[in-house]
């Protein structure tokens, strides 16, 4: 039987990853098909909804908002219109305030980049920071300065006055670096580096302060054109947002209640029962396409799983091949260690394809029921593919074991043939 070692292993672990990332990339064009059909069957969902939103409520009034709320029990929607004018005086009064404020009038004058007042002012304050923190910075590059400060050199308070002072090592080193200081500031006198220094510290705080003032101000001005802006754009949407929340009570309806209360509420309306129809299989149809996105992820991950552990064995070979180097797999390990079985990606993936196609094409609404127990993926796949991998379909068939699906002959073939 062949023997194979870390050097056969190595290169063959590469072969493997280059198949094993040929497959991902098939999986992720795949991939990016499925998000695109989400995408469109969201948007023919959502236009459903507003078609049926439009139909049940032609017009945005009381009286036609107190129809559908009794309609479909939902009494929120009776204080819709007083809600939406309260928001639209909050908004329009905010908008006033923020426009009769002194700063948000002028806020052009305060905060353009260049000619700006509060970057004039910046700028102007820039410099003499920069001067200040030169001088401290120089100060403070001597050894002792924090002694000469504790002390009091160069004033009344200092400790060592005598003569005997030229007789001390604490005065000495005092005079040394005092001297170095003046001649970095070139001051013969030691209480003007001192003055200087004091300055330079006093500066930075009132500099410090002056920033951080007109950085507030800054702040301020900017929040108040963001709020400005943002009541401006909510005022002007306030009509569309307020409508999506009656579709958005429209829509909880028909997905949280059953098939039979669907029916029953709008028994005398035959074209709502219809669409409502049209809206649940598209609801599903994007329920089964994001499941076959979220299987074929999962193999997706699984694969690059592979590869991280394959290359984490190969390169622990290729650093310390000394150690391995009596490593050895047999042709039955070795074949299946690196199985590169591309036919069975390509059924596989042709299904997913094949699947997602069928799923995103189906129009065929009218074939549902609105009073028999059924299952859309039967409907859209004719009964024709094994969708136990969805919750629903899984539950479905968990709970109805002897349920099964009369093909319609008119229906168009399609075979599961994996």
């Amino acid at each position: 039987m062949s023997q194979y070692g870390i050097h056969d292993f190595i290169n063959e672990s590469n072969k493997q990853i280059t198949f094993y990332e040929q497959q991902q990339r098939r999986m992720q064009d795949l991939l990016r098909d499925y998000e695109r059909k989400i995408g469109d069957l969201t948007s023919r969902s959502q236009e459903v909804l507003r078609q049926i939103t439009n139909a049940l409520v032609p017009e945005f009034t009381e009286m036609r908002l107190k129809h559908i709320a009794q309609l479909i029990n939902n009494p929120a929607l009776n204080n819709l219109i007083k809600n939406k004018e309260k928001e639209r005086k909050s908004l329009s009064e905010t908008i006033h305030s923020i426009e009769a404020m002194p700063e948000f009038i002028n806020r052009d004058a305060y905060l353009h980049e260049g000619s700006g007042v509060i970057s004039q002012q910046i700028a102007e304050i820039e410099p003499l920071r920069e001067q200040a923190e030169e001088a401290i910075r120089l100060f403070e590059s001597v050894p002792r300065y924090k002694g000469l400060l504790e002390r009091g050199y160069g004033t009344s308070s200092y400790p060592h006055k005598s003569i005997f002072r030229f007789f001390n090592s604490e005065f000495l080193q005092d005079w040394k670096y005092a001297d170095i200081l003046c001649d970095f500031f070139r001051e013969k006198d030691f209480i003007n580096v001192l003055f200087k220094y004091k300055e330079a510290k006093n500066v930075i705080t009132l500099l410090k302060d002056s920033t951080t003032e007109l950085q507030n101000q800054k702040r301020r001005i900017d929040s108040l054109v963001e709020q400005h802006s943002k009541a401006e754009k909510k005022l002007d949407k306030l009509d569309d947002e307020y409508e999506g929340h009656l579709r958005t009570s429209i829509e909880l309806f028909f997905t949280s209640n059953s098939k039979s209360t669907i029916s029953r509420t709008f028994q005398n309306n035959s074209a709502i029962l219809e669409q409502y129809t049209q809206l649940d299989g598209l609801n599903h149809q994007l329920e089964y396409v994001r499941e076959l996105h979220k299987k074929v992820m999962a193999e997706n991950n699984a694969i690059s799983e592979k590869i991280h552990s394959l290359s984490l064995e190969a390169e622990r070979y290729r650093t310390d091949s000394y150690r391995y180097r009596n490593k050895r797999w047999d042709s039955t390990q070795f074949s299946k260690k690196f199985k590169r079985d591309e036919s069975s990606y390509n059924r596989r993936l042709e299904k997913y394809r094949d699947t997602g196609e069928r799923i995103y094409v189906f129009n065929d609404y009218g074939r549902a029921s609105m009073l028999e127990n059924f299952l859309w993926w039967d409907i859209i796949t004719d009964g024709r593919l094994d969708g136990n991998f969805i919750p629903e379909v899984h539950d479905y068939y968990s709970s109805n074991p002897h349920s099964s699906y009369e093909r319609e002959e008119s229906a168009s073939e399609y075979r599961d043939e994996s």
